[in-house]
């Protein structure tokens, strides 16, 4: 079984090969993923959307 580094790495990899391959991926990821791509800080609003109990 993957280890959860492992399946974040192949993620990684799915998604560079993707980029390099100039293939489009439809990859649903989370608003707070987007944001701190852009070097914005996620909300309350964010963390609700992956975890709704927490947030």
């Amino acid at each position: 079984t993957f280890e959860d580094i492992d399946l974040f790495h192949l993620i990684g990899v799915v998604c560079g090969l993707a980029i390099y391959n100039l293939t489009i991926v439809e990859l649903n990821f989370p608003l707070a993923l987007y944001k701190k791509l852009l070097k914005k800080t996620p909300t309350l609003e964010d963390l609700k959307e992956l975890m709704p109990d927490v947030g």
